[in-house]
């Protein structure tokens, strides 16, 4: 863990000597597969920056995610956000994990499907 906040702190002080304040990392994965979609490296204005350090921060990232969440993107997946606050050092992390889920509903009878047999049905019930 320690080289990891290692290497996270040293990649903070060379993106804070760019002038950049805040990264954004969004990824997504599904079916056995998952990627960085986008790195947003930004000044105190919110300005993109261009940094030569995007492969860092991807693998930054991607060890901080496999750490938390081993298998993210795995079946249905997992998708979700880092923000990196380089001035306060806090990092959250949005994660979003997918799943299958169903409703079952059971109907006994022929009631609700109209025509003659909800009339025979109707008709069997009635005193």
């Amino acid at each position: 863990m320690t080289d990891l906040i290692s290497a996270a702190a040293a990649l903070r002080a060379r993106l804070q000597a760019q002038g950049a304040v805040t990264v954004i990392v969004e990824y997504d994965g599904y079916s056995d597969s998952g990627y960085v979609e986008h790195i947003g490296v930004h000044d105190k204005d919110g300005a993109p920056i261009a940094s030569a350090e995007e492969a860092e921060i991807a693998d930054l990232f991607y060890e901080i995610l496999g750490r938390r969440f081993d298998g993210w993107e795995n079946d249905e997946g997992a998708c979700g956000v880092f923000t990196w606050d380089l001035r306060t050092n806090e990092l959250v992390h949005e994660h979003r994990v997918r799943y299958e889920a169903y409703n079952e509903h059971t109907v006994s009878g022929w009631a609700g499907l109209g025509g003659e047999a909800e009339s025979a049905e109707a008709r069997e019930e009635a005193p």
